[in-house]
Formats: structure tokens, C-alpha cells, sequence
């Protein structure tokens, strides 16, 4: 099914911005906030999405950000910033 992909953001991740949704826009996001070092993670359904930020090394969790489980295992809870970029 979707075998590999991250279904749950890592314990230590906290005080992160937690970001709905991946596009262009976001790219350039990811770059800046690797650069400033700031601790981030994107939730996208895309496979491919997830699976090129994988690849990358980006922190990143497959799922519908709408998701209640998907919220919890991004670890919402411990966020400082939410960034909605859902269609």
C-alpha cells in the first residue's frame, strides 16, 4: 500500500511548525526554515510528495491533515505554528 512512508513524526519533535499541505510555495519554505534551523514537519496525502521529502530527509508524515490520528502523530500538541496550505 503506501509501504515506507511515515505515518508518525518523531518523539523529540516539538516547539515545530507543523505545515498542511505541500507545493511550490512550500519548497521554498522548507529551504529557509532547514537554513534557520527552525525544527518543522510537512503532512501532505500526496504520495509522491511525501515520498521525495523522504528522500530528501525532510521530516514528513503521509496522510490527510483533516485526520485526527494524523494530527496526534505529527504532534500537533507540541507545535508552535500551524501553517494551513490545503486545497
Amino acid at each position: 500500500m503506501h509501504e515506507g512512508l511515515s505515518i508518525k513524526a518523531s518523539d523529540k519533535l516539538e516547539d515545530h511548525i507543523t505545515i498542511f499541505g505541500y507545493n511550490e510555495m512550500v519548497e521554498s519554505l522548507v529551504h529557509e526554515l532547514e537554513d534557520l534551523d527552525i525544527p518543522f514537519i510537512v503532512i501532505d496525502d500526496n504520495e509522491h510528495h511525501i515520498r521525495t521529502l523522504h528522500e530528501d530527509e525532510v521530516e514528513c508524515l503521509f496522510g490527510d491533515p483533516t485526520d485526527e490520528d494524523v494530527l496526534i502523530n505529527s504532534r500537533i500538541c507540541k507545535a508552535k505554528l500551524l501553517i494551513a496550505n490545503c486545497r
